[in-house]
């Protein structure tokens, strides 16, 4: 009789041992894919919380430039923007008296001679910060307007 409890006890235990091999490799799985899911919402999908999708933005770059449009995801390390804008500063010195010497001017990067389409791909690397902008800001106006001025 101990013969045959000690068969079925290792009868049991190798059972149990090819039961846990099988969960601890169902277990890996559950873990790679849990590891590729975070980094793939990470890199590509919810990369940036906070951005107002109905709205325009302003991306502020290492380099001292500034981009306005609508950030629309990541890709690796890179940002997304459609519809985009930039900053351009012209002096306007000795033109008029009481006028301050400096003009800022939003220009669509599609009119750019190159002809861009209007998507830009920015490194993180070289993004300061962001914010999101009021519908009634000056720079979405002029946006708008431009907008308006080209459909017609």
């Amino acid at each position: 009789m101990e013969t045959v409890n000690q068969n079925e006890k290792s009868r049991i235990s190798s059972s149990l041992g090819e039961v846990c091999k099988k969960c601890s490799g169902y277990l890996w799985w559950l873990v790679l894919l849990a590891v590729i899911s975070v980094l793939f919402w990470g890199f590509w999908g919810g990369g940036f919380s906070g951005v107002d999708q109905s709205s325009y933005q302003a991306v502020f770059l290492t380099s001292g430039q500034v981009y306005f449009g609508k950030l629309s995801g990541t890709m690796g390390s890179f940002l997304t923007m459609e519809e985009t804008h930039y900053l351009q500063v012209a002096s306007t010195e000795g033109q008029q008296p009481g006028v301050p010497p400096i003009s800022l001017n939003i220009i669509s990067l599609e009119i750019q001679p190159h002809a861009p389409s209007g998507k830009m791909y920015i490194s993180r690397d070289q993004v300061l910060f962001w914010e999101n902008l009021k519908p009634d800001s000056q720079a979405v106006s002029v946006i708008k307007q431009q907008k308006e001025a080209q459909a017609r």
